[in-house]
């Protein structure tokens, strides 16, 4: 998985890896990629024109009695391409609004884990989130 976040992310670089096929509950543009609501999650992800900086986000719809929905932040990463580099490397990341910080073994299992939500999203079922909160759970809040 590191070596394809090493590559230039294009949408069709991101399509594959997250294993999205356009048509099947997808938008992409050059730029950006977005999954839709389904079954309460969301999986957007957008990058700048030169592919410097990739920003994915997670996000859970839960609709109220009421009828409006809440949306709950679930995962904000960003990751940067710094000067003279090729690999993309995280500049932050917020699980559940709570900053941390992620080595390079801790980004490719979530990218792993990342790839398996996109791949549940578009089957549309509610994939288990318990995968992702592992891989947090021992990473130190700053």
């Amino acid at each position: 998985m590191s070596s394809v976040v090493a590559e230039k992310l294009d949408a069709e670089t991101l399509i594959e890896w997250l294993d999205l096929q356009p048509g099947q509950k997808l938008v992409a543009t050059h730029l950006d990629v977005d999954t839709g609501v389904l079954d309460g999650l969301r999986l957007r992800m957008t990058q700048d024109v030169g592919a410097r900086q990739v920003v994915i986000i997670l996000d859970q719809y839960r609709v109220s009695p009421g009828g409006g929905a809440k949306i709950q932040p679930l995962l904000r990463l960003f990751l940067a391409r710094g000067a003279g580099r090729d690999d993309l490397r995280p500049r932050s990341c917020r699980w559940r609004g709570r900053p941390v910080q992620l080595n390079s073994q801790q980004l490719e299992v979530l990218t792993g884990d990342l790839a398996r939500i996109a791949r549940s999203l578009r089957v549309q079922h509610l994939p288990p989130l318990d995968p992702l909160e592992a891989v947090f759970a021992d990473i130190t809040v700053h």
